[in-house]
């Protein structure tokens, strides 16, 4: 199983926040790893069959995904999503620069 969805978002933008409430909806399965960076450059995980295992306790749920800041900033990203993960949804999430401090 790849995730349905993708979220991304500045540092310090909520997006731990938004992860948790996703992952408390029962339609909703979030990978346990916050931030697998797996389409950022210096990822972690290094081929899709160990990003899938991300997702291997799926049951039913109907829209699967993960969340990784960094997707919002490195250079190829999108490239790299969109060989990987073409029909995947998106959701960024932004905060003032000043606010960030």
């Amino acid at each position: 199983m790849l995730p349905t969805f993708l979220g991304l978002g500045a540092p310090k933008a909520a997006t731990t926040w938004l992860a948790k409430c996703l992952s408390d909806h029962p339609d909703v399965f979030v990978a346990d790893v916050k931030e697998t960076k797996f389409f950022s450059w210096g990822h972690t995980v290094r081929d899709l069959d160990d990003y899938r295992k991300h997702f291997s306790d799926v049951n039913g749920e109907t829209a699967v995904g993960e969340v990784t800041t960094s997707y919002l900033y490195w250079e190829g990203t999108v490239g790299r999503v969109h060989d990987v993960l073409p029909e995947a949804r998106l959701f960024v999430s932004l905060r003032n620069p000043m606010d960030q401090v």
